[in-house]
């Protein structure tokens, strides 16, 4: 091979960009450097298993050809100078009948006399990490050029290049996946919290303000309030506004289990602990690592647990069960309860430490009794998600329900009131639109007193929530949800802005 011919095969092998092409030119380059018979370029699969023909040199027509046989590598002989060379990292030689017979296969044009001496040059990546080999069929008495090891080991940088290329392109896709899966997520996750947490009334305002102003501190939230009121909703919406939003988030209710149950899902457990734990548990707390952990009903937590607890949020480790060494743990604790705690602190049933370790920040989410103008907001958007959900459509509230859901009274709150669209919704007959009173109330509603809320009220919540919605339809582009709104920028702003 001449100095330029040598340079122009060098040259084309840098310009590559995939793996078959640079075999192809490789098969090549050794092919006319050798002015060997044949040439036969094999790489190793991606686990290592197999060696797969990338190219082959040439034809009858002088092309080259590309058979696609994988040879497993745990099948090859001994013998075989193909596994010789990779496993030596150097050049081999045998008389080709000797050497590999079933490697003929790929020279299907050789002709009987020609079959004379094989020889394989290793390809050899970084870190000396064989790649794969090449096959060439030459005569018995050729002299090889030392440029033939310069072109094969230049050959396998270029490839290992393309391979690395090749594989860690697969890898940012994947983690490009995953990353918008994470942001999908978490757009989901504000974007139903603030849906749920909607209300266009002063109070609800307040709270949307203390949520964004309190998820900003990486400080323990109690939040209370009574059942049904979005005291879970609430703890969503603080993480997801967190600086731990793309972090785990994980929930326990903390009345729902036994004692031993509820402290082994909490700090978890080394197997053997107790009779029934085969096998090590990692604990929630450890799970939440990094992210949000939330505490519901908090107040059903027995005391025993609760020092444990308390020790946790006081050295940032936790022991497991039965274990021995401490893990350290970054959690950001929520925790929610519909009980009065200071009654259980005088009562001796809950900590007093434990509750100002908790009370880094109180929420307080309002009953609905306290909201009243939100209701009719709230009964068109549980109706719109209620449609979607019961397969139904174009269903409306009768003037007498609409005034019947506003002067209610709700002791389960917006649970309630969903609770009581929902079966209105089911019990409504199939070519019936209207939802009206009966359906929500079986008599007449429990009232305390007139009606709070006036037609432009009504208007106005209905009108907020169908801004809401579409805001969070349009991903919150306040041009496009104006657009589908049918109203000018400024005007959709305009209303936009007492509610910000």
């Amino acid at each position: 091979m001449t100095e330029q011919r040598s340079d122009d095969w060098a040259g084309k092998l840098r310009g590559c960009d995939a793996v078959s092409d640079a075999a192809v030119i490789l098969a090549q380059a050794v092919g006319e450097t050798a002015q060997a018979w044949a040439v036969a370029v094999f790489l190793l699969d991606y686990l290592q298993e197999n060696l797969l023909p990338y190219a082959s040199w040439p034809n009858a027509d002088g092309s080259v050809a590309v058979p696609r046989q994988p040879l497993p590598l745990q099948t090859r002989k001994e013998q075989d100078i193909l596994a010789l060379s990779m496993r030596a990292g150097r050049q081999f030689s045998l008389p080709l009948s000797t050497a590999a017979p079933e490697l003929l296969q790929f020279f299907p044009g050789l002709p009987e006399d020609r079959r004379s001496i094989a020889m394989t040059f290793p390809l050899v990546a970084m870190r000396n990490a064989p790649i794969g080999s090449v096959l060439l069929v030459v005569p018995s008495d050729a002299v090889l050029s030392r440029r033939i090891t310069d072109v094969c080991d230049l050959a396998a940088m270029v490839i290992d290049g393309l391979v690395r290329q090749k594989k860690y392109a697969h890898l940012v896709r994947d983690l490009s996946d995953d990353v918008e899966s994470l942001k999908t997520r978490r757009q989901r996750e504000q974007g139903a919290a603030a849906r749920l947490l909607m209300g266009s009334g002063a109070v609800m305002r307040e709270i949307r303000s203390e949520i964004s102003t309190v998820a900003g501190y990486d400080v323990p939230v109690l939040i209370t309030g009574e059942t049904g009121t979005g005291k879970e909703l609430a703890a969503t919406a603080i993480h997801a506004a967190s600086a731990r939003s793309e972090a785990p988030y994980v929930t326990v209710n903390c009345g729902a289990l036994p004692a031993q149950l509820l402290e082994s899902e909490l700090f978890g457990h080394v197997r053997g602990a107790f009779t029934g734990a085969v096998n090590d548990h990692t604990g929630l707390l450890r799970q939440a690592n990094g992210g949000t952990l939330l505490l519901d009903e908090v107040g059903e937590l027995p005391l025993d647990v609760q020092v444990k607890l308390l020790r946790v949020l006081e050295d940032g480790k936790v022991r497991p069960l039965g274990g021995i060494e401490p893990y350290a743990v970054d959690v950001r604790i929520l925790a929610a309860t519909n009980r009065e705690l200071q009654q259980a602190i005088d009562r001796g049933t809950f900590r007093l430490d434990l509750y100002q370790r908790l009370a880094g920040y109180e929420l307080h989410m309002p009953p609905l009794r306290e909201r009243i103008e939100d209701i009719p907001g709230l009964a068109a958007y549980f109706l719109t998600v209620l449609q979607r959900e019961l397969n139904r459509e174009d269903m409306s509230f009768s003037a007498e329900a609409l005034h019947a859901l506003t002067v209610a009274s709700y002791p389960g709150n917006v649970r309630e009131l969903l609770r009581r669209i929902r079966q209105a919704v089911i019990k409504t007959a199939p070519h019936e639109t209207t939802i009206h009173r009966h359906l929500l109330f079986e008599g007449l509603p429990e009232t305390k007193g007139p009606a709070r809320v006036n037609l432009p009220q009504a208007v106005a919540a209905l009108e907020a929530v169908l801004i809401e919605q579409c805001l969070h339809a349009c991903a919150g582009n306040i041009s496009q949800a104006a657009k589908s709104l049918g109203v000018p920028d400024s005007t959709l702003r305009s209303k936009l802005r007492p509610q910000q």
